[in-house]
């Protein structure tokens, strides 16, 4: 066999096994948000993928594995499963935060289960150092992409520079997980667009408020 049918043979394989990753990474996460932590067994995952246990450990030799994939799922859907967007393409920094509400809005009514699976995991982080850990990173990303959004608009002189970025990413961070723990808690949960657009008229310099 040639060495580039080797190479074609291996990157199949790396496919498929990634493939297959992500299939048990969903799985977990719906089982999850179904059960909670405790009733997240990894027999379960398996029996729902139509495998045995031998080959999901293969993938994921322990349950921390399969977790942090959860984690990962759940990031990457955040960043997939977006509102449409109008015919303007949604470029400056003010957009995109607004953007930001918009996507939730949509992805709470599309796919709660994200949203009861990462809080399900917060809980969990209390007492379980690992756990905590894979939040900890989710929280991380999500943090670092918000600040690089509010420094962008404090160097277009859109937003106002007595605001750290940390500050400000971590405030939008706050109240999106508490209108999302209202939404999954069937409780009345405030506007999103609404509460966006204040949010960020506040970041505005004044004369753009």
């Amino acid at each position: 066999m040639s060495e580039t049918a080797v190479t074609g043979v291996s990157n199949a394989k790396r496919t498929k096994g990634t493939n297959r990753q992500n299939t048990l990474a969903r799985i977990a996460l719906t089982l999850l948000a179904e059960r909670g932590f405790e009733g997240l067994r990894v027999r379960d995952v398996a029996d729902l993928a139509g495998i045995n246990i031998a080959t999901l450990h293969y993938y994921f030799p322990t349950k921390e594995d399969l977790i942090y994939a959860v984690g990962e799922e759940i990031f990457q859907q955040f960043l997939s499963v977006t509102a449409p967007v109008g015919e303007s393409s949604v470029t400056s920094p003010d957009q995109q935060l607004r953007q930001v509400f918009q996507d939730m809005q949509y992805q709470l009514e599309r796919v709660p289960d994200l949203f009861v699976a990462l809080h399900e995991l917060q809980l969990r982080a209390h007492r379980d150092e690992a756990v905590r850990k894979i939040v900890g990173q989710i929280h991380g990303r999500w943090q670092s992409n918000l600040e690089g959004i509010y420094k962008a608009g404090v160097k277009q002189t859109l937003f106002r520079p007595d605001i750290e970025p940390a500050q400000a990413a971590t405030a939008i961070i706050a109240l999106l997980s508490g209108i999302s723990l209202q939404a999954v808690s069937k409780e009345p949960a405030a506007d999103l667009a609404w509460t966006g657009q204040q949010l960020v008229s506040s970041f505005l310099l004044p004369d753009l408020a």
